[in-house]
């Protein structure tokens, strides 16, 4: 008997992504190989709580973290070929961290961790002032002073 085994990569290097903005995780199947009948996911590799998962074929929405709800999307143009991507809407502070994606199919299953950092845009403040902006769960404060004549 022959199991059809392969490896699971994902970038070496963290990706980037600014607040407000999206992400995009990919991720890929080697030797290329299609992964439409697989069970494919995201998961936060700090706690494996689900942040995205497909499976028969679908979209599998039951398992998924609520901070995630309504904000991932699967990106599966080249899934025959075994590359699938999670786009990420409306990045937050919170989704700042490791992800372990997987493809599961019914004789072997493989992983890899994933780096997502998310980088704030500060910019200066008209006239000194303070500028505080709501971010989910977290605040944003900003401020910027500077001393004349030194």
């Amino acid at each position: 008997m022959c199991l059809a085994q392969f490896t699971v990569t994902g970038p070496d290097h963290p990706i980037t992504a600014s607040l407000g903005g999206e992400a995009v995780l990919p991720c890929h199947l080697s030797p290329r190989m299609s992964a439409e009948n697989m069970e494919v996911g995201w998961l936060r590799s700090q706690d494996s709580e689900v942040v995205h998962l497909y499976h028969d074929g679908q979209d599998q929405y039951g398992e998924q973290m609520l901070e995630y709800s309504g904000r991932t999307e699967l990106l599966r143009d080249d899934i025959t070929n075994g590359r699938v991507s999670l786009r990420i809407h409306n990045v937050r502070p919170s989704d700042d961290g490791p992800y372990k994606c997987f493809f599961h199919s019914s004789v072997f299953y493989e992983d890899a961790l994933l780096e997502l950092q998310v980088a704030g845009h500060l910019l200066p403040a008209p006239g000194g002032r303070v500028q505080v902006a709501g971010l989910g769960r977290c605040v944003l404060l900003l401020c910027i002073s500077w001393v004349s004549g030194v």
